[in-house]
């Protein structure tokens, strides 16, 4: 994971059930290298088996990212981003006050996790 444009707070979940880390999840603050005071390239790599979703905290953004398949939609599986049984801690706080928090009607439609299928 890439960010090209902007700058986003990243997170991956473990849902390999034999991980001695599964079901916990970990945030990283990702920017593109314009916005880096370092302006060090910074990638994000996520283990198969494991969940990822953004939010974006600038005005917009634009993040690049490889899979290791070919991507079948119909394959995909959607976790709500506040699912009480996971608790990840979203940074809402630190969303622009004009910018509101919106989700995708994927986004909107996702599962808890006691509804996934897992690894």
């Amino acid at each position: 994971m890439q960010v090209v444009k902007g700058y986003i707070w990243d997170v991956v979940l473990d849902l390999r059930q034999d991980s001695p880390t599964f079901k916990q999840w970990q945030g990283f603050y990702l920017q593109d290298p314009l916005l880096n005071p370092n302006k060090q390239l910074e990638l994000l790599y996520i283990p198969e088996g494991c969940a990822h979703g953004f939010l974006t905290i600038s005005e917009d953004a634009i993040v690049h990212y490889k899979v290791a398949e070919r991507y079948y939609p119909q394959e995909e599986q959607t976790l709500v981003f506040n699912d009480p049984d996971i608790a990840i801690e979203w940074p809402l706080h630190a969303l622009p006050v004009d910018i509101p928090l919106i989700l995708s009607e994927k986004d909107r439609q996702g599962k808890t996790f006691s509804q996934l299928p897992l690894f």
